[in-house]
């Protein structure tokens, strides 16, 4: 596995993935700019004055940044980047059939766990280093992030109480729990090059499927609930919402009334099933039994 690790990282070397990994981190430190003055332009400098010494200001703006309903457009470029990390050279290699290579040298078993990894490591890693930055950002230029403050904070902040009513410790792991969901929906989309084989296509369907799931599911689970009373078809359905994925401690249902937590359990879990029968599909249409 470690042979084949190296081999992928090759890839992420190249000038166009760096380039893009370059451009991403850019284009949403400016997001982050925009999304500052559209929230606090109107506040006062005397109000801005207060809100940049209290220390947890930065962690609030933080969350509604990462929040969809806040700033979509956050969310739509990085699930436009997801496929094009490195699933998508996966897909380039099926159809110029490098991949049958590369099973015939090892197995397709192993093939198809060191590809799984090493999107889910590679995605992982990105979202850590995007909320990392957007960290350093807002505690440089907008709102300084005191950990001592957040640690002795004595009432839960609105958003990001995933576990506990600790904000410093929700804080790392809402990082560590998001970059988690974004690289289980990276696999999710790798799994869709079982019915996707145009490279275009799919260097676009992370964006385009992100809205499917940002939308359909709420509505529908509100429709169930509302005429059919069924609330556990209702959780069943919500769990695809994606933002349940990606943002634990953000993403909520008030119809539903569950906690947090639940909501990023069950999209751990349905997410896990629908990759598991997608890449059973995918191993038998293209590579038969092997």
């Amino acid at each position: 596995m470690i042979n084949n690790i190296k081999c992928f990282m090759k890839l992420m070397k190249k000038k166009d993935k760096l380039l893009l990994l370059l451009v991403s981190l850019v284009l949403m430190i400016i997001i982050c700019v925009l999304f500052y003055y559209r929230e606090y332009s109107m506040t006062s400098i005397e109000d801005l004055r207060v809100l940049r010494n209290d220390g947890i200001e930065g962690i609030r703006f933080f969350y509604m940044l990462q929040d969809a309903n806040y700033m979509i457009w956050l969310f739509l470029l990085i699930t436009l980047i997801i496929p094009n990390l490195i699933s998508d050279e996966f897909l380039k290699f099926r159809i110029n059939h490098f991949d049958n290579f590369i099973i015939n040298r090892m197995s397709y078993n192993r093939y198809f766990r060191d590809t799984v990894i090493f999107n889910m490591l590679i995605t992982f890693i990105y979202i850590m280093i995007v909320d990392i930055v957007l960290l350093i950002v807002i505690h440089l230029f907008y709102f300084p992030i005191s950990l001592s403050k957040l640690y002795s904070l004595s009432e839960p902040l609105q958003y990001g109480n995933i576990i506990t009513n600790n904000a410093a410790i929700n804080i790392v792991l809402y990082v560590i729990m998001s970059s988690f969901g974004y690289s289980l929906y990276s696999s999710f989309i790798y799994s869709l090059q079982t019915f996707i084989h145009n490279t275009y296509l799919y260097k676009a369907c992370g964006v385009i499927i992100s809205i499917i799931l940002y939308l359909f599911p709420t509505i529908f689970s509100v429709i169930i609930l509302n005429y059919t009373h069924m609330t556990f078809l209702s959780k069943l359905i919500y769990y695809l919402a994606l933002p349940c994925l990606i943002t634990p401690g953000i993403a909520y249902n008030v119809a539903l009334n569950m906690n947090y937590l639940e909501f990023y359990i069950g999209a751990l879990c349905l997410y896990f099933i629908l990759i598991y029968i997608f890449m059973k599909v995918k191993r038998y249409t293209q590579y038969g039994n092997l």
